[in-house]
């Protein structure tokens, strides 16, 4: 009996393997006899594609962070002459806005975007908080160096504005007797 099972089990893989190579070589009959279809990557014009890739979402992308930056901008200059919880929380906002619209042309990392090395210096994470403080004390920074990359853009605003536990009012407080904040917050 197990002599009849083990031929049976041969006979069972000879079926599969033969059931197998037939429906490999039709399905290499049928694609070999098949017509050649048209090549549409001839047809495909990529030109038109670029262009309004970049004329109907990228450069829109960058006009819109571009308004929400010099927004920021403004609402730091108001939040600097009106010190308050009211300002700050304006800044706030249009700093949330403005990061939002950076983060959708981050993906743009390439071409100008990567000449001017826009990541590099808007969003390296973490920040440095040892830096930022110690540039805030010493008045000396120059962040155009490598060394201050970690101390500036969207993250180190953020450890700015929002602070590091602490609340708003302390960080109103923070703004209001230190000139030397707002200066870095500024650069």
């Amino acid at each position: 009996m197990v002599k009849k099972m083990s031929s049976f089990m041969k006979l069972k893989k000879i079926v599969l393997l033969l059931f197998t190579l037939s429906i490999a070589v039709s399905a290499c009959k049928k694609k070999n006899s098949q017509t050649h279809e048209p090549d549409l990557s001839a047809s495909f014009d990529k030109q038109a594609l670029l262009v309004n890739m970049a004329d109907k979402v990228i450069l829109p992308d960058y006009l819109t962070c571009k308004e929400l930056l010099d927004s920021m901008q403004n609402q730091l200059n108001s939040f600097k002459i009106n010190t308050d919880l009211y300002h700050l929380h304006l800044f706030k906002q249009s700093f949330d806005k403005a990061y939002i619209a950076y983060q959708s042309i981050s993906l743009y990392g390439f071409g100008p975007a990567e000449d001017l090395s826009i990541r590099s210096n808007c969003n390296i994470f973490p920040t440095s908080v040892n830096t930022i403080t110690s540039n805030i004390n010493s008045e000396l920074y120059n962040l155009e160096l490598g060394s201050n990359l970690a101390a500036k853009g969207f993250p180190a605003l953020d450890y700015l504005i929002y602070g590091k536990n602490q609340t708003e009012e302390e960080l109103v407080n923070i703004f209001k007797n230190d000139v030397k904040r707002f200066k870095y917050t500024e650069a």
